[in-house]
């Protein structure tokens, strides 16, 4: 599963602020970022991150009850696209993933 909303911007350096509501529901790992190297792994059974790559300015995950976690992340991107990428996780914390017809976890309001 993969969803990803990108505007293209050129020659322009920003702050980009992007969340998202998850809830686990049979898929254990996702991904959450701007774009797929500036992101966070995120474990949806126990509510944490698992991993932030380099490019990751700042993030978190709060616990909002009813099993949803909302995850915010900051990163400064130099140009380029921007937007959300939401995608599983495998457990060597790649987007690439072997899909079994089954598995999912819940998204909410990204922005």
């Amino acid at each position: 599963m993969l969803l990803s909303r990108f505007k293209s911007i050129s020659d322009q350096v920003y702050t980009l602020i992007i969340s998202c509501y998850f809830k686990y529901v049979t898929q254990q790992r996702a991904y959450f970022g701007a774009g797929n190297s500036n992101g966070v792994f995120i474990d949806l059974s126990n509510g944490t991150i698992i991993s932030a790559q380099a490019n990751v300015d700042s993030y978190s995950i709060t616990n909002v009850g009813n099993g949803w976690y909302r995850v915010q992340v900051t990163d400064l991107n130099p140009a380029g696209n921007g937007g959300c990428f939401i995608a599983f996780a495998n457990a060597s914390l790649q987007t690439t993933y072997a899909a079994n017809g089954t598995d999912s976890f819940l998204v909410y309001g990204a922005q």
